[in-house]
């Protein structure tokens, strides 16, 4: 029987946080480099779960998907108290399961719709959450998160009118580079690079993608554990 050490995802005492403020709407991201104490270890366990193309598990996302128990009430309430002043933002439950994801270029369950830049699912009528991405990639670093700006919609989502005009958008796909939006639409305003155990979180009604250049990740997965609370 394997089991986990309570203690695996601790956090790091040395970890370094940054708040930056980004776009038009100056809404606010927060990264944490060096988060967690045993990163190599919660590596390993990533390399060694199972993953699916499940739509139950994956949801709407393009990667193979899996799932692990993690405690992460310690990094809510860091983010909580860090976002408190400029959102008000109230702390609600975190997924007792995390997502862990390996994206794969031009894996068969990316269907072309997924490509599409995207929010994260929150209550249009409460204050939105709060996404959280953890990049594991110990090697072969590249790309990271896009946050986007659609000349119609603006950077983010704020009712339901634009939540559908956002996924009525018939958007143009470069397989060669599917993550470069047509320029005559979409502006790449920020970009979070990848690096090993760095946290970013965001609220959930900001567009935001993936950024690959399509062909990196064949041989070596993009991996991340996200969740929203």
């Amino acid at each position: 029987m394997k089991v986990l050490n309570p203690r695996l995802f601790d956090l790091n005492p040395s970890r370094r946080i940054d708040k930056q403020i980004i776009g038009e709407q100056r809404n606010e991201i927060i990264i944490i480099d060096d988060l967690f104490l045993y990163p190599l270890e919660i590596k390993q366990i990533i390399d060694d779960l199972f993953y699916t193309s499940d739509k139950i598990v994956r949801g709407q996302s393009p990667c193979w998907r899996s799932l692990i128990p993690m405690n992460g009430q310690q990094i809510s309430r860091e983010l909580v108290e860090l976002n408190w002043e400029r959102y008000e933002i109230r702390e609600k439950s975190v997924k007792p399961f995390w997502s862990v994801d390996q994206y794969i270029d031009h894996s068969d369950i990316i269907e072309e719709k997924n490509y599409h830049p995207h929010i994260d699912t929150y209550d249009l009528f409460s204050t939105p959450y709060l996404a959280v991405v953890i990049y594991m990639n110990k090697r072969r670093l590249h790309g990271g998160t896009q946050f986007l700006r659609d000349n119609e919609i603006g950077e983010s989502i704020h009712n339901k009118l634009d939540m559908g005009k956002l996924y009525e958008k018939q958007i143009e796909i470069n397989r060669a580079k599917p993550w470069d939006y047509n320029p005559n639409e979409w502006q790449r305003y920020h970009l979070v690079p990848m690096k090993f155990n760095r946290l970013i979180s965001y609220r959930t009604n900001m567009m935001h993608s993936i950024y690959t250049d399509g062909e990196y990740y064949r041989e070596s997965s993009r991996k991340t554990i996200t969740t929203t609370f």
